[in-house]
Order: structure tokens, then sequence, then C-alpha cells
């Protein structure tokens, strides 16, 4: 699938997170009251205080079970190029989340 997207899908027992393989929309990984959480800025983890654990790696999976996390990278490696997202929507990014891995090749 090409594109800029993060997904977040709910099965039974089930939560799988998705980022796309070029990493442009951020995707992060939480914890509160002893289960993981999903959201796509850190600044959300704050706001209901919970604690954050890492981001998603661009083009991972990510699945979460009851007494699971699994990653699987199925996707293959892209050659970097530069990218700096300073808006999400319609909002600019949070001065608390930062720019992570930023990588530029020529």
């Amino acid at each position: 699938m090409q594109g800029a997207y993060s997904c977040v899908l709910m099965a039974k027992d089930k939560l799988i997170a998705l980022r796309d393989p070029n990493g442009f929309r951020p995707l992060c990984l939480g914890l509160l009251d002893g289960g993981y959480i999903v959201a796509s800025e850190t600044c959300a983890l704050d706001l209901i205080e919970a604690q954050y654990v890492r981001d998603i790696d661009p083009g991972e999976i990510l699945i979460i079970g009851e007494d699971e996390l699994k990653s699987i990278k199925p996707f293959s490696k892209h050659k970097n190029s530069f990218c700096l997202a300073c808006f999400n929507g319609k909002h600019p990014i949070q001065p608390k989340e930062g720019i992570s891995k930023l990588c530029l090749e020529t």
C-alpha cells in the first residue's frame, strides 16, 4: 500500500497498529493502567497521563494481544528522503513531540 497513513484496527482480542513504510504519519505506543494504547502523538498520551513507550517504526505492524506484543516489518526498506512535516492536519506539531529520526539522503 502506498501513501501516507497510520492505522489502528481492533479485533475481538487484538489491537493492530501500522505505519506507512516512509513514516510520514506519526504513531506511538503507550501504557495506561497496565495495558497498551496507541496514539498519533505523544501529547495525546500526556492528556490521559499514559506512559510513552516508543514510536512505532516506519513500515512496522504492531499486533497487541492480551498477553503479547508482536512486531512485524514486512515492507522492504525504503530509501530515506528529506521530509519534514510541520503540520499534521490543521494543527502544528506540539513542542514536546520533537522530530525523531530525521534523515537526509542525496
